[in-house]
C-alpha cells in the first residue's frame, strides 16, 4: 500500500517556462536546484503544501528510451 509520494517528476522542452509557471502562476516556490553540465541535464525543485515536482530540462534533445525499458516503471522489461 503506497502511503505517500516523495515527489513527481516531468522533463520539459523548456525548463526556464515551466518553473515560471508553476511558481508565478500556481504559486509554487524553488526548494532545490541540480546542474550535470557533463550531460547537459538541470533540474529544478517546486514546492506547495507538501507536494514536490522535479521539473528537469536538457540541454539540446531529449535523450530517447532505450531499448527494451517498459515505460510502465522505467525499468526493464
Amino acid at each position: 500500500m503506497i502511503k505517500t509520494i516523495d515527489h513527481i517528476g516531468i522533463i520539459t522542452g523548456d525548463l526556464q517556462k515551466s518553473v515560471e509557471f508553476y511558481t508565478d502562476v500556481l504559486g509554487f516556490s524553488i526548494s532545490a536546484k541540480i546542474e550535470m553540465d557533463d550531460v547537459g541535464f538541470s533540474a529544478i525543485f517546486v514546492e506547495k503544501n507538501g507536494s514536490r515536482i522535479e521539473l528537469m530540462g536538457y540541454r539540446g534533445a531529449i535523450p530517447k528510451r532505450s531499448e527494451g525499458c517498459d515505460d510502465r516503471t522505467g525499468g526493464t522489461s
